[in-house]
């Protein structure tokens, strides 16, 4: 009988990956350019560059709790793979008989 077995190999690498992205991500990006607070554009260009670090701390956050969660979905497919292989096993034996 066939069956349909999971990557659980690959699905943790792809849970690592995010997870890495989400390191190099966080809490980066250059520091907004100097000048006085007075000038428009410099208050402007400030209000951009802490938008774009909270948008990348956002992003961080989402990668990682995506890298857990498929990480963790990978453990439990590991886990019930024999289980369900088994239990298929033993459907197909008796439709057999």
């Amino acid at each position: 009988m066939d069956s349909i077995k999971a990557d659980v190999d690959g699905l943790s690498a792809f849970g690592s990956i995010c997870q890495r992205a989400a390191e190099h991500l966080a809490g980066r990006g250059p520091a907004a350019p100097g000048g006085p607070s007075f000038q428009a554009t410099s208050s402007a260009v400030d209000d951009v560059m802490t938008t774009a670090r909270d948008t990348d701390n956002l992003i961080a956050v989402r990668l990682r709790v995506t890298g857990h969660a498929v990480v963790t979905a990978a453990q439990r497919l590991a886990g019930c793979d024999s289980t369900s292989r088994e239990r298929i096993a033993t459907v197909g034996d008796r439709a057999v008989v």
